[in-house]
């Protein structure tokens, strides 16, 4: 199995260092980046790849702008981590690009929202 390959972006200092300690340890994880926004993020992407891009929910970057990079990175997965959520709960975001079939455009949002739910 190949390892994880993890790019961190737009972490405060001890969360970042807490994340390499706890990731980086791991045997089938491998952090690929560090970076400060998603103008770097883009440049690692696109020289190395990345499997998971893990964002902080208090970066002060546009989301908007990790949700390109995602569109351009299909196999990306966007994991935000919000160090102020006191449950420690994690959110993934994942985003479906599929072809529209041949239903009126109000189904075809309701069958994707069903897939999204469903997680396929």
């Amino acid at each position: 199995m190949s390892s994880i390959r993890v790019l961190v972006a737009e972490m405060a200092p001890l969360h970042r260092d807490i994340v390499q300690r706890t990731a980086g340890k791991r045997s089938d994880m491998t952090i690929v980046g560090v970076v400060g926004g998603p103008v770097q993020a883009a440049r690692v992407l696109d020289r190395q790849g990345a499997d998971v891009l893990l964002l902080s929910a208090s970066g002060p970057g546009p989301l908007r702008s990790y949700l390109d990079l995602v569109w351009a990175h299909p196999r990306l997965r966007l994991l935000v981590i919000d160090p102020a959520d006191r449950r420690g709960r994690f959110r993934e975001l994942r985003l479906t690009d599929r072809e529209r079939p041949r239903v009126p455009w109000a189904e075809h949002l309701v069958d994707a929202i069903r897939s999204a739910a469903a997680g396929q």
